[in-house]
């Protein structure tokens, strides 16, 4: 399936980046930005992204010509974790489906983003699993969903995005399954430390994609 869903990604790109040691989303792999590789996994597939920087604005300016409506939004409530990111960009979110992913993802597969926002309509969102454990990036959610119990959960003191699956009925996409889609999990793959940037460059990203 190819085209764009009505549907909302919001790219989580406001984090501090403390074990990077820098403002690890202006780094550059292969060419562009950190952060321009997961806006480009997202672009063809939502037609409308969200993406939340931090309250000093993003640390790179966002790519020309990116075919979608992509909006930066600055986190009102900097620092204080994913979730009140998330519901924070669901306010200002147009569509019900929502596509959350994170600015340090690079390697976001288009076909395991598309089968996150086709979770079954009695469920309140979807996530992939990997080990038996609920992965809480990339994941879909309902919109009302974000507002109503994410809204909920901080005025609980809960923060975390794990915190949220754990509290809604979604759509768990086993592991076989996903993997049929992304067979060498590329879609987990996040960049914490200035390793991790290493190891998705050059030859050995070539080697791995091999």
């Amino acid at each position: 399936m190819s085209g764009s869903l009505t549907a909302s990604a919001v790219v989580l790109a406001g984090g501090r980046s403390d074990r990077f040691g820098a403002q690890k989303l202006a780094s550059m792999l292969d060419g562009a930005p950190l952060l321009h590789h997961a806006l480009a996994a997202v672009v063809p597939i939502c037609d409308e992204v969200l993406v939340v920087g931090p309250a000093g604005g993003l640390p790179v300016g966002l790519p020309d010509g990116l075919g979608s409506t992509v909006i930066s939004i600055l986190d009102e409530r900097p620092f204080e974790g994913p979730l009140v990111a998330l519901v924070h960009a669901a306010r200002c979110a147009s569509r019900q489906r929502l596509l959350i992913v994170a600015g340090d993802m690079p390697d976001l597969q288009p076909a395991v983003l598309r089968r996150l926002l086709t979770f079954g309509g009695d469920h309140e969102g979807a996530c992939l699993v990997a080990g038996g454990v609920p992965q809480p990036l990339p994941m879909a959610m309902l919109r009302d969903v974000a507002l109503g119990r994410g809204a909920d959960l901080i005025a609980a003191g809960e923060r975390s995005l794990r915190g949220v699956i754990a509290s809604l009925d979604m759509e768990a996409i086993a592991e076989p399954e996903w993997r049929q889609l992304d067979p060498g999990g590329w879609s987990l793959r996040d960049i914490d430390r200035p390793a991790d940037l290493v190891a998705c460059t050059g030859g050995l990203r070539a080697s791995l994609e091999g």
